[in-house]
């Protein structure tokens, strides 16, 4: 009978280890995942994401599709590596650009345009390479292959519009790298190769010592009972324990491995000494661009001003990167002097208590800032009043930005003492004090119990948390429901919840590698959710530049730039000040600043004899909640005249899956805690499942249910129409008055779910007597030459739609 258990015990840990691989082999091969705004097209819509899949570190293309580099205005040179099948490179547009490479097999052909309508190029044997750069440089394109020219460059017109590269099928490469005339770049790449095949070990291993561990639970209490069975489980509990380190080291190492991608950036070895009288001020931030700082100490004599918020960002670029250290000052009570960390989804802070939680205005303090390794410390006087540790070490630009107020630094001084210690080793040795902990507890534990076999039983499930395929935060609940579970239940209790406990993991492992994402394309939702932040309470005036999804692609939070240029903050007298509130349509996704229509507008009111001036406020992947909170906070300190709000498309589509306006509630009052995070990605989750059938039968016309349409159409259409009603009373509270645009989306889509939210913005605009504009009619005639795709305009677009929103800014006699 126990011989008999033992070989069952066996063969059901060999198919679970086989179960995993094959689950492993199946996600090896996964939808291509588009980083932001990057956009799949295949046949002219958009987004079909299983056409382009992620295999053993490659994108592969299994249908003729393309690859769309939407952000990038001026794109000069793609560069591909490891480029397989037959590939097309544009350098722009295919509609407007001249020069196109062809990569095959057996062939790379280069073909431009000529103005008089002919073609010039030249056709090769496929080199041998690893790296094909195609690029434009001056007036010529050409091929370099691993930094070697490939015959000679071909004279070509400029480049026009967003790169891309077209595949045909089974067509693949390994990455792409995307070079502007301005020196932007950005690299996109397949998942590497990763430890799958440790993965599916770990599994098999963890079901064969649970297994064993049952086993060992059943001779325990049976009436037979040798020496060594007594002795096997603490053999037991001392595989447990390795298991336990290496799982938690691969689940640590797992989840830091964008730390471990990238090596710290080079920095300064000279010192860095002003001693002229600085002024920092809202629209004027200094930064110090000409350098980049890794371990420094950082001096300076600093006044603030009553009312006064400076950030000094360390370690981190206000315009590239979210992630970073800042350290605030402030003369204002409710945003508290102290030290944080911005980690992509939360902002963690040490605040500074007693005389230094609010500075005294108009009083000069000694600041000094030290950087060393991991540990980052603020002194004030003197005084040490905050201390915070961050393993991100990059080396990083040093900037001050006034989020409110004005300060003055006189004798600043950057000393640079050193580069970073390695990025990896710190890693490493986080991770073997965090797995060091964990086991040193488990062992504490079974130490307590070992008088009850069944100990064991309360550390599989430990070690099954930690496996690579799970998050390794779950690893803390665990412990502590393991250990509140055996001490609060009877010992007759205990045996039930062994068997629970037990079967748990395995269900949540098959669980975790079987999950799907939801049948929605990348392109349709951004990469960043609400659900993903968390943390105590932000001050609601400053939420702006303090809550990560307000700062995703938002220049002005992080530089207090608006897109193409500063804005003083005093306007010029006799000028009308407007400013234009919206999401990627508005900010230009797809052309250059000069190209988009706030900046179109401008020209276009001037040429018409208007004293005018006008910012793109734009900010992709925005809603109505979060532009609500940019207005509130960020425009109206530059009193504008006149602010046009463009929106529909991304709330119909992020506002019917999740009340943002809530969960900005939340963080700007009580904060959001683990629970309430938990609480929300279960909510989201179900509303995504429902979202999507709701998506599906509107597509494709058919009725949907009507509670679908109550949860994903009416309630959330009514939300959008209270943060506008919220935007327009906060505008006219400064004297400035409102204009509303219907954001139009390509008719040829026939995308019928923004209708509930055009007719909440008509709603709005009838209810508060504010000028609507309805640009579809001007945008119809065109097609493609109007639109990119689903709802973002061409140049000739943008041109259109400034020539509407002119028409009805004189028609309202809102620019003089």
């Amino acid at each position: 009978m126990k011989a008999r258990f033992f070989v069952v015990a066996l063969v059901l840990s060999a198919a679970s280890a086989v179960a995993g691989w094959m689950s492993v082999e199946r996600m090896r091969e996964t939808a291509f995942q588009a980083p932001g705004l990057v956009q799949v097209v295949h046949d002219g819509e958009s987004g079909v994401a299983r056409d382009l899949s992620q295999v053993d570190g490659l994108i592969r293309a299994q249908a003729p599709l393309a690859m769309v580099l939407r952000w990038l205005a001026d794109p000069v040179e793609l560069v591909v590596e490891e480029p397989g099948g037959w590939l097309e490179l544009w350098l722009g547009n295919p509609e407007e650009s001249v020069a196109v490479l062809q990569i095959s097999p057996d062939m790379a052909r280069l073909r431009v345009r000529q103005e008089d309508g002919s073609s010039q190029g030249w056709r090769v044997d496929r080199p041998a390479g690893r790296e094909f750069a195609f690029s434009f440089d001056g007036d010529a394109y050409q091929l370099r292959v691993d930094g070697e020219l490939i015959e000679q460059p071909v004279p070509g017109a400029r480049p026009v519009g967003a790169a891309r590269i077209r595949f045909r099928p089974q067509a693949s490469l390994r990455s792409v790298t995307c070079r502007t005339a301005g020196g932007d770049e950005r690299l996109i790449r397949g998942p590497q190769p990763s430890s799958d095949a440790a993965r599916a070990a770990w599994a098999g291993l963890t079901a064969l010592l649970g297994l064993w561990a049952l086993r060992e639970w059943w001779l325990a209490r049976s009436e037979s009972s040798s020496r060594n069975a007594a002795r096997s489980p603490w053999l037991l509990a001392a595989a447990i324990v390795v298991l336990l380190v290496s799982g938690l080291m691969s689940a640590l190492r797992e989840h830091n491995g964008g730390r471990l991608a990238v090596a710290p950036e080079p920095c300064a070895v000279d010192a860095l000494v002003a001693n002229a009288s600085l002024d920092v001020e809202l629209g004027r931030p200094l930064v110090l661009k000409a350098r980049r700082d890794g371990d420094f100490d950082l001096t300076a004599d600093i006044m603030l001003e009553e009312s006064t918020v400076l950030d000094v960002l360390l370690r981190g670029d206000p315009v590239e990167r979210d992630r970073g250290i800042l350290a605030t000052l402030s003369t204002d009570p409710n945003m508290p002097v102290g030290l944080s960390r911005n980690l992509g989804t939360h902002l963690e802070t040490v605040h500074a208590s007693g005389r230094h939680g609010t500075l005294e205005p108009g009083r000069t303090l000694s600041l000094r800032v030290v950087c060393r390794d991991a540990d980052t410390t603020l002194e004030l006087d003197g005084d040490e009043v905050a201390s915070i540790r961050d393993y991100d070490l990059r080396a990083g630009r040093t900037a001050f930005l006034a989020l409110a107020g004005r300060a003055t630094l006189a004798n600043l001084k950057i000393q640079p003492t050193g580069q970073p210690v390695a990025l990896e080793n710190v890693l490493l040795r986080w991770q073997w004090t965090v797995a060091s902990a964990v086991v040193g507890g488990l062992m504490l534990l079974l130490f307590w119990l070992r008088g009850r076999i069944s100990a064991v039983l309360w550390a599989w499930p430990l070690a099954a948390v930690v496996a690579p395929a799970a998050p390794a935060g779950a690893v803390v609940p665990c412990v502590v429901a393991a250990v509140i579970l055996l001490l609060a239940t009877p010992t007759r209790g205990r045996r039930l919840l062994g068997w629970l406990f037990g079967a748990a993991p395995m269900a949540a492992f098959l669980w975790t590698i079987h999950e799907q994402p939801p049948a929605l394309t990348p392109t349709l939702l951004n990469d960043m959710r609400p659900t993903e932040v968390w943390g105590e309470p932000i001050p609601r005036a400053y939420v702006w530049a303090r809550h990560p999804l307000t700062r995703r692609f938002n220049r002005y939070a992080r530089s207090q730039q608006f897109r193409g240029e500063l804005a003083p903050l005093k306007k010029t007298p006799g000028v009308t000040r407007l400013f234009t509130l919206g999401s990627s349509s508005t900010f230009g996704y797809g052309v250059s600043a000069e190209a988009a229509y706030p900046k179109r507008l401008e020209h276009r009111l001037r040429e018409a004899g208007h004293r005018v001036e006008v910012f793109n406020a734009g900010v992709p992947g925005s809603t109505a909640a979060r532009l609500a909170l940019s207005l509130e906070g960020q425009l109206l300190p530059f009193a504008p005249d006149v602010i046009i709000v463009n929106l529909s498309f991304n709330d119909h589509i992020q506002g019917a899956i999740f009340d943002e306006g809530a969960h900005y509630e939340a963080m700007t009052t009580t904060g959001i805690g683990v629970f309430g995070q938990l609480m929300q990605m279960l909510d989201e989750k179900s509303r995504l499942k429902s979202w999507a059938r709701y998506f599906n039968a509107a597509r494709h016309g058919e009725g949907a249910d009507p509670e679908l349409i109550e949860l994903h159409a009416t309630e959330p259409a009514l939300r959008f129409g209270n943060q506008l009603r919220r935007m327009v009373l906060m505008a006219r509270s400064v004297g400035a008055e409102v204009v509303l645009v219907q954001e139009p989306p390509d008719p040829a889509a026939e995308n019928t779910m923004v209708v509930p939210f055009h007719a909440a913005m008509a709603e709005v605009a009838a209810e508060l007597d504010v000028p609507l504009v309805d640009p579809s009619q001007a945008l119809l005639p065109g097609g493609d030459a109007i639109y990119l795709d689903a709802v973002h305009l061409t140049a000739e677009g943008h041109e259109r739609m400034a020539a509407t929103l002119a028409a009805a800014l004189r028609q309202a006699e809102l620019v003089d």
